[in-house]
């Protein structure tokens, strides 16, 4: 999506942008979509039973959603949008690399002194897991302790 928002978009409508700009744009809008999915899923999952429960008790719309609802979802949410942040992570990362041009002339440097480019892309990956593997892991953790299966069985 990067590169075609960077090159034959902007080819199509005859326009420059600068590669930040069209990169910062496309990842918010990703990222707005992803994390409005997540909130949509919990919320059309989240039993109506606690709802009526919380009426029932005598509490206000406002009192439900405070404390009914809110640390219901963020329990059952904040895993996968640990986990959906990682990714992002993982794309801005990946950002990075939207110009062909630098891309190259990296690579080329990087062979004509070293002459070694899978050793150096093959630190580059593991680097790059050891940043991110213990936010998946700690995602995973969050996820198994606090979600529970709330559906009527």
């Amino acid at each position: 999506m990067l590169y075609w928002a960077n090159y034959p978009l902007q080819v199509m409508l005859g326009v420059v942008i600068d590669p930040f700009i069209t990169a910062v744009s496309l990842l918010s809008i990703i990222n707005t979509v992803l994390i409005a999915e997540v909130w949509r899923g919990a919320l059309n999952d989240f039993p109506r039973e606690y709802v009526v429960a919380g009426r029932v008790s005598g509490m206000t719309r406002f009192e439900i959603i405070r404390f009914v609802q809110f640390p219901l979802l963020f329990r059952s949410v904040l895993p996968i949008l640990l986990a959906t942040q990682v990714a992002m992570l993982q794309l801005t990362l990946f950002t990075s690399l939207i110009s062909v041009e630098e891309l190259f002339r990296v690579a080329q440097r990087i062979n004509a002194s070293i002459q070694q480019p899978i050793e150096i892309y093959t630190a580059l990956a593991v680097f790059f897991l050891v940043v991110t593997l213990p936010i998946y892991i700690l995602a995973l953790m969050l996820r198994y302790r606090y979600t529970r299966d709330m559906s009527e069985r």
